[in-house]
């Protein structure tokens, strides 16, 4: 989780870190296994102090992989993939697709 904190600290954006709450590791199960998003959605439900109609789809899941993205969308999450180029990620079907934050900002926050 740290490197994930890290990653979004420093970016061609500036500290991108406050901008999310949670981060999460395998601990919570296999990433490609919807098991592991109903427990990162009670984790953040817990949190956050919200009352019982929380739904997971006020969570937003941003990944590059595929099977991550279907696993967090069938436990009802919006999902993002992040698509860089750069790297060789292969766009999917399914999910919206941002290739930078500017993308994903004016889709879901604006």
């Amino acid at each position: 989780m740290e490197a994930q904190q890290l990653l979004f600290k420093y970016t061609t954006y500036g500290d991108l870190a406050k901008l999310f709450s949670f981060h999460f590791d395998t601990t919570t199960g296999p990433k490609k296994e919807t098991s592991a998003y109903e427990v990162i959605h009670e984790v953040i439900h817990e949190a956050t102090g919200e009352g019982q109609d929380f739904p997971a789809s006020d969570i937003l899941f941003l990944s590059d992989i595929a099977g991550e993205l279907d696993a967090a969308a069938a436990c009802g999450m919006a999902t993002c993939q992040v698509v860089r180029e750069a790297d060789g990620t292969e766009p999917c079907t399914g999910h919206f697709i941002a290739r930078d934050f500017g993308e994903i900002e004016r889709h879901f926050f604006s």
